[in-house]
C-alpha cells in the first residue's frame, strides 16, 4: 500500500512525536525522502528512536525502507497532497467524499490481508466465473461482478473470462 496513504490514514492515531513526523513527511515528501536521519529528527523535534518506531508503525522494516518508499511516492503521490492544485468542491461533493472516506476507514480497520489474498487465489483457480452463471439473479450478478472486478484490480489479476 502507498506509504503516503498509510501515513495520512493513520495520522490521528499517532503519538505526539509520531504526529510531528507524519506532518513533516506529508508537507515535504521530497525533504523527508532525502534528508539525513539527524535532519529529520531535528526538524520534527523527535529522537531517532521515535523515527524508528514511526517507520515500523507505518509498515516499513526500518528507516531506510521508509525513506525508499517516500522517494518512490514523492513523484507520484505528492500531487494528491497539494491542496492548492485541487479544484474547489461544492458542499454536496465534500459530503459525498466525506461519506466515502468514512466508510473506507471503517472497513479498513477490519481488513485482513491474508484472507483477502486467500479469496483472490480461490477466485483465480475457479473453473467457472460464478457471476455469470445461469442460476444467479440479475442483482446478484451485478454485485458479484463489481466485487470480482475490484478483487482483480486490487491484486492486478487479469479480469475473469467466461469459460
Amino acid at each position: 500500500m502507498d506509504i503516503l496513504y498509510q501515513i495520512r490514514a493513520r495520522q490521528d492515531s499517532f503519538s505526539a512525536g509520531e504526529g510531528r513526523i507524519a506532518r513533516l513527511m506529508l508537507e515535504d515528501v521530497g525533504f523527508a525522502a532525502s534528508a539525513s536521519l539527524e535532519e529529520l529528527s531535528q526538524r520534527a523535534e523527535v529522537s531517532t528512536a521515535t523515527l524508528s518506531r514511526f517507520a515500523r508503525s507505518v509498515g516499513c522494516r526500518d528507516l531506510r525502507d521508509l525513506r525508499l518508499q517516500l522517494a518512490q511516492a514523492s513523484g507520484v503521490g505528492s500531487r494528491f497532497l497539494d491542496p492548492a492544485g485541487l479544484p474547489e468542491q461544492s458542499a454536496f461533493h465534500r459530503q459525498i467524499l466525506g461519506d466515502i472516506e468514512a466508510t473506507l476507514r471503517q472497513h479498513l480497520s477490519g481488513f485482513n490481508q491474508a484472507s483477502f489474498v486467500d479469496a483472490v487465489n480461490l477466485l483465480g483457480k475457479a473453473r467457472m466465473d460464478p457471476t455469470r452463471s445461469a442460476w444467479a439473479g440479475r442483482r446478484v450478478c451485478a454485485a458479484m461482478n463489481c466485487r470480482c472486478a475490484w478483487f482483480a484490480w486490487a491484486t492486478r489479476l487479469p479480469p475473469a473470462t467466461t469459460r
